[in-house]
């Protein structure tokens, strides 16, 4: 392999890598939410959110982008969050977590989880 091929195939790979990572999916489906960064992902059935509310990235709660951990408003929590995006959702969980999730159309999400939340009937889980 000449050096400009290596060069080539170092640069497509890294390409790659950054494409993987530079995407977050979110969907609501069968009942639960899904987020997923790269190769991890988090998946919440509805059964295990408390609540979830359009809201602002924190940064000084989680500092960074990417899948961060830390501490906000004195709960563990876990924040998937892309560069300069700063909408997004905070979903509580029954179990004490929170989890800030980017999404460039949060109140829509919010609502889509809310209805899953709710159930058909919007009695509650």
């Amino acid at each position: 392999m000449s050096d400009g091929s290596g060069l080539l195939a170092a640069g497509t790979l890294m390409a790659g890598i950054l494409r993987l990572f530079a995407v977050l999916h979110v969907r609501v489906q069968n009942e639960n939410l899904h987020a997923r960064f790269g190769p991890w992902g988090l998946i919440l059935p509805a059964e295990q959110i408390e609540s979830v509310r359009a809201e602002t990235y924190r940064w000084g709660s989680y500092y960074g982008w990417g899948m961060r951990w830390g501490m906000d408003e004195g709960r563990a929590g876990r924040a998937m969050s892309v560069p300069f995006l700063l909408s997004g959702v905070i979903v509580e969980t029954k179990e004490g977590g929170r989890h800030y999730i980017n999404s460039r159309r949060p109140v829509e999400l919010a609502a889509a989880v809310n209805r899953i939340v709710e159930g058909p009937d919007g009695a509650g889980a």
